[in-house]
């Protein structure tokens, strides 16, 4: 516990160094700046700068930058840095911009092209009972219930919630949403029970997650994951979603499009109330040769999964042409290896067909071999020819017959 050491002990800001934890005067934070390590540019929320250790940067409530960088490289006030999303995919934004994302803003100077961002899931349990894998923020966006950081759905028993289900002639009763809604009823929002439900209330226009219109009562629009219109409101005079914000789609370009349906087309939203005409958009998906010589428009994340090369972001397949895929090269000692025909005729090798080595292609196939004292030997074909043998269309001499021509 503190104060348990010998001699005297001052209180004042706590700094880190190698792990250790230290002690120095309230009045010299620059003393704790020099014991905690080397400097580097420390950026503030206010857009300011200050060269600080990494430790002590953070205890001010700062975000430090890579080793090496000064505040006279780094601009803290609108130099984009790598943004990670909780879906794993990554963008060069301003901090606060990467914040009103939902994003998580990486150290000043970092780039999507030099880190690689995890995705962070979970369980997410929905209203009937079923589970499926999503980021804590989708699943609430959807209508479901995360599970604890990094739970999967083998290990979560997602229970579907029974709820009020109100019927044409305003009879109620309680079941889960998906029994309801197959009875031809409409389920109210969980929480709900027959007890405190007035089934004649009046329906509204309800927006679906997929922006669709639904005429429906309040609970069950929100049962369904969709956004309910004022009281009074219907399809006939609603256009969904009601809601729209600057969705950056992959390719960098921008759309307005509901939170839901931007995610569903591979956006990603900027926030409530964002526009377009002020979002900056950066592509999050390049040309991805792979191993095969295929390409295909992924994420750098995406492609080096697949074993494949990714190309500058914004550039796409389009735009880029992929090298062929490597084939087996015989190299001149008989040996196999995979390269590509340029690189394995300059080697002096000869490019085979063969996609592989296993087996290996390379090996001379051995044939039964006459020669002029009617012996038989195997041998490759070519040193047959060279001694004055004659091929024979088997592979073994237990197969072949050497007799006078």
């Amino acid at each position: 516990m503190i104060g348990a050491r010998r001699g005297p002990i001052t209180l004042g800001f706590l700094s880190l160094l190698c792990g250790t934890v230290r002690f120095a005067e309230a009045g010299d934070p620059q003393a704790i700046n020099r014991g905690a390590g080397t400097s580097a540019a420390c950026c503030f929320s206010d857009g300011s700068c200050s060269d600080l250790a990494a430790a002590f940067c953070l205890l001010q409530g700062g975000r430090p930058g890579d080793s090496g960088t000064s505040c006279a490289t780094v601009d803290c006030g609108s130099q984009p840095a790598a943004c990670c999303f909780a879906d794993g995919q990554c963008g060069n934004l301003q901090p606060e911009i990467c914040l009103t994302a939902l994003g998580r803003p990486q150290r000043a100077g970092s780039t999507c092209d030099t880190l690689t961002c995890a995705p962070i899931v979970s369980a997410c349990c929905f209203p009937d009972g079923e589970c499926a894998h999503f980021s804590p923020v989708t699943c609430y966006g959807i209508g479901g219930r995360p599970g604890t950081l990094h739970s999967t759905c083998a290990s979560t028993n997602c229970v579907a919630v029974e709820v009020a289900c109100c019927y044409a002639d305003n009879t109620c009763d309680e079941r889960s949403a998906a029994e309801c809604l197959a009875a031809g009823g409409s389920p109210n929002e969980p929480g709900s029970s027959c007890g405190i439900t007035t089934c004649s209330d009046s329906q509204v226009a309800c927006c679906l997650p997929d922006d669709v219109c639904k005429d429906a009562l309040p609970g069950a629009c929100r049962a369904q994951g969709g956004q309910p219109a004022g009281a009074g409101t219907s399809c006939q005079f609603t256009t969904c979603p009601l809601r729209t914000s600057a969705c950056c789609m992959p390719d960098g370009t921008c759309e307005q499009k509901g939170r839901r349906s931007c995610r569903d087309a591979g956006g990603r939203p900027q926030g409530f109330q964002s526009s377009c005409d002020t979002a900056t958009c950066e592509p999050t998906q390049s040309a991805c040769c792979l191993s095969d010589g295929a390409c295909s428009d992924l994420t750098p994340l995406e492609c080096r999964l697949m074993n494949g090369q990714p190309s500058d972001l914004g550039d796409f397949c389009d735009e880029v042409s992929c090298p062929p895929p490597p084939t087996a090269c015989c190299l001149p000692d008989q040996t196999c290896a995979l390269q590509s025909s340029v690189d394995c005729t300059t080697s002096g090798g000869t490019p085979n067909k063969a996609a592989s080595c296993t087996p290996d292609p390379c090996v001379p196939q051995l044939k039964a071999c006459c020669l002029g004292d009617l012996t038989c030997i195997e041998v490759p074909e070519s040193q047959c020819t060279a001694k004055g043998g004659i091929v024979q269309s088997v592979s073994t001499c237990a197969k072949a017959t050497c007799s006078t021509p």
